[in-house]
């Protein structure tokens, strides 16, 4: 993998809340693009004494791995919780921003053997792949071995065209779910797309469902 170079510029995280919550939108740059969720917008800081660190603590306690039909890599790293008051792990905190602050630390989540956990997660492949180039040059074979084949069943499985902010790294879908051509469309401000003939569809459709409320209104309100 190349070699990455220091950049010490401050950057802006595309989510600075790292209590993320179900249904919460993805960001929009400055042209209209949607971001991946917690994905760094700009350059991330190397930090080469951390990463090291980071990379030694990975062999031994994290793991990559595929879940799910379409074989989404995954990272994952479980901590039991800092005594007295069951918080985050220290370690857990320390790796998260030794590798740029990509992904999401959580829990505490409850055993089935009544203890607490926490979990760092970096889920789909860019983050996967981000997280396993930083730390590439200092991992162990087995851990190199074990990411480099998650990364490559996800890129066997076909993948679909997407819509807008949906999944980066595909292609856009070029008929809308109706069958029409995307050609003739209405661009959003957040970067998403109308189809034109589905809008108006659906327009007529809601203005016919409008005009019969009225009409029984008007025919419940007659005298008999």
């Amino acid at each position: 993998m190349p070699e990455l170079q220091a950049d010490a510029r401050p950057r802006e995280t595309c989510a600075p809340e790292r209590d993320v919550r179900k249904g919460q939108r993805l960001p929009v740059d400055a042209h209209g693009n949607k971001q991946p969720l917690l994905l760094p917008a700009g350059p991330i800081p190397v930090r080469r004494l951390e990463l090291a660190w980071a990379a030694g603590f990975f062999d031994g306690e994290g793991s990559t791995f595929v879940h799910g039909r379409r074989r989404h890599p995954k990272i994952s790293i479980t901590q039991a919780p800092d005594p007295p008051n069951g918080t985050p792990a220290g370690v857990l905190d320390r790796f998260y921003r030794a590798v740029g602050e990509i992904g999401n630390v959580e829990g505490p989540y409850r055993e089935k053997t009544g203890g607490l956990k926490w979990l760092y997660i970096a889920n789909g492949h860019e983050m996967v792949q981000a997280v396993i180039a930083l730390l590439w040059t200092w991992l162990g074979p087995v851990k190199r071995e074990q990411a480099a084949t998650a990364l490559t069943q996800y890129r066997t499985v076909p993948r679909g065209l997407r819509n807008p902010g949906v999944r980066f790294g595909r292609p856009l879908n070029t008929i809308c779910k109706r069958g029409h051509d995307y050609s003739d469309v209405i661009i959003k401000r957040d970067g998403g797309r109308h189809c034109r003939p589905c809008r108006n569809l659906l327009a007529r459709e809601h203005m016919r469902r409008v005009r019969a409320d009225r009409r029984a209104a008007r025919e419940a309100e007659a005298p008999r």
